[in-house]
């Protein structure tokens, strides 16, 4: 996808409304000052109930990545919270823990 050759009719580029330029096969993102970026997607853990410690491990291994980084590096970060509206329950062999994931259902799902 290439904004420099994409035109509007008011003779307005598109590229003066976005910070990109360019996006390559491989996902890279060059910018319109030169620079460029690559973006990843991280699911991790639901941190509404994380203990201190869940906490402090990952703010910790954060950290240690981000120290790791040469220099003249920017990171952004950004949080979506998607809510999942149905429960999917999984299916055992054991009748225990179907009756656990029966309870779990009922619970998620407000049966």
């Amino acid at each position: 996808m290439e904004l420099h050759k994409q035109k509007k009719e008011s003779n307005v580029w598109i590229k003066d409304y976005v910070p990109w330029f360019h996006i390559d096969e491989h996902n890279i993102v060059f910018n319109t000052n030169g620079s460029f970026q690559i973006t990843f997607s991280f699911s991790g853990m639901d941190f509404t109930n994380a203990t201190v410690n869940d906490m402090d491990m990952f703010i910790g291994g954060l950290n240690n990545a981000i120290k790791g980084l040469p220099e003249g590096y920017t990171v952004y970060f950004e949080l979506q919270r998607n809510v999942v509206h149905k429960f999917q329950p999984s299916e055992f062999k054991s009748s225990l823990l179907s009756f656990i994931e029966s309870k779990r259902e009922e619970y998620f799902n407000f049966i």
